[in-house]
């Protein structure tokens, strides 16, 4: 899978298809608000409840995701990988798509009740 601009009418559907909860962050909710910027992936932080982490990773799996790196093995994400608060870049199908554990130290949970913060996949 080459590099390419992320597909969102193909990511968020599928996303919100298998009920994931998610907020749209960084260059994708600048667009959705507006902004005429270009983006290269989606970047999304999403809660680590256990429901939620099996929608997300039949979504990803859906779309192929591996992590991007150079050479070596594609490896898929995995469960125990996604649980953490730390960041996954990956490629899909559909384009680039960040797994975001947090936005600087604030998780999910404390994300979501902002009222500016858009929100996908109910």
């Amino acid at each position: 899978m080459a590099d390419r601009l992320p597909d969102l009418f193909a990511i968020l559907p599928l996303l919100a298809a298998h009920e994931v909860k998610l907020i749209v962050v960084d260059g994708v909710r600048a667009v959705l608000y507006g902004a005429p910027v270009a983006t290269f992936d989606l970047d999304v932080v999403h809660p680590r409840a256990a429901v939620n982490l099996v929608r997300l990773l039949a979504a990803l799996e859906r779309f192929g995701a591996v992590y991007r790196g150079r050479g070596g093995p594609r490896l898929a994400p995995t469960r125990e990988g996604v649980t953490g608060p730390r960041s996954h870049l990956l490629m899909t199908v559909a384009g680039g798509l960040d797994l975001l554990g947090t936005i600087g130290a604030r998780p999910f949970a404390e994300l979501a009740g902002h009222p500016k913060a858009p929100r996908g996949g109910g």
